[in-house]
């Protein structure tokens, strides 16, 4: 069966978009850096592939959907409302702009947290009644807007799902490499609080804002792929989001190594950023479009601010 979601990525990198998801494993101080095309697979069918390939058993903990399947007209209500939840953000609320790419070199840097303060982290995230996802993503929100003096009504991220849940399929089936993954769209303001992050990611995922962009990542199935490409090209012209945030969930492997994950990072989505629980141990990156005036030591230094407003929240 044909992957509609990857025929998507296969558009970008024809187009000179960056369409690979990145790892880096680090074993015995030794770091090796593997390149995943997107147009196979996602993220958790990446991992799969990687951990076949290098004989690890690995697992995830998955959350149980408290809906295996959508209605009917839940699901077609919910593809009338992608139109409006996805609609153009033609505010470009960077104070520089971003060129089209020629290539798909991105830099990226990471921050890591040990099992213990990830445990306070978890404790942290529960005092205050949000999820830890809610959390670090708050805290990157927060960060950045600090950071580049962002002045804006509200910013936008693209917040990837996992569909196997939904689609009924196990999560820990590692025949499914494909993307089995979509995404919603999320609104913040400079005047939302922790609460409000978390009210806000709580009433997208049980409107299921994520089957209506699922029916739309798989136009393929009617549309002839120049349509597809055309809709693509248009979708991808404009900063219209701050950037990506997708969280991979916890992990655990059967090999000793630490692994962190780099999202992608498109025009319209000009910063990737990315979580990882992986064998106990929070590891947290930002990756940045190819073109971004963000240079190297500028990157650092904003991943490490989010660190330290992560940090503000442990006792």
């Amino acid at each position: 069966m044909k992957d509609y979601v990857g025929q998507w990525f296969e558009i970008y990198r024809r187009h000179q978009e960056p369409a690979d998801i990145l790892f880096e494993i680090v074993n015995q101080g030794q770091s090796e850096w593997i390149a995943f095309p997107h147009e196979k697979a996602d993220g958790a069918g990446a991992l799969f592939t990687i951990a076949q390939q290098k004989n690890w058993l690995i697992s995830v903990a998955a959350n149980k959907s408290t809906e295996s399947s959508i209605s009917f007209w839940k699901y077609l209500k919910n593809i009338v409302l992608f139109l409006y939840w996805a609609k153009p953000r033609r505010q470009n609320f960077w104070p520089f702009g971003f060129k089209k790419t020629t290539q798909d070199a991105t830099i990226q840097s990471a921050i890591h947290f040990s099992a213990s303060e990830l445990e306070s982290l978890k404790s942290a995230a529960s005092a205050q009644k949000v999820s830890l996802n809610t959390l670090l993503f708050y805290c990157l929100q927060k960060t950045i807007a600090e950071y580049f003096d962002l002045k804006a009504d509200f910013y936008s991220w693209w917040i990837p799902v996992n569909m196997r849940n939904d689609l009924g399929l196990n999560p820990n089936d590692p025949t499914l490499k494909k993307n089995y993954v979509s995404n919603f769209t999320i609104d913040v303001s400079e005047k939302d609080t922790l609460s409000d992050f978390q009210g806000k990611i709580t009433r997208s995922l049980k409107q299921k804002k994520h089957w209506g962009t699922w029916f739309w990542q798989h136009l393929g199935k009617y549309l002839p792929e120049s349509m597809i490409e055309k809709i693509a090209l248009q979708q991808i012209q404009n900063n219209y989001y701050v950037g990506a945030f997708t969280n991979l969930g916890e992990w655990t492997c059967s090999e000793k190594t630490r692994l962190t994950v780099f999202a992608n990072a498109l025009l319209s989505h000009p910063i990737g950023a990315a979580a990882i629980i992986w064998n106990g141990e929070l590891n947290l990156s930002l990756r940045v479009y190819p073109t971004s005036p963000i240079i190297d030591e500028e990157l650092e230094n904003l991943i490490q601010a989010w660190k330290k407003k992560i940090q503000t929240f442990l006792p």
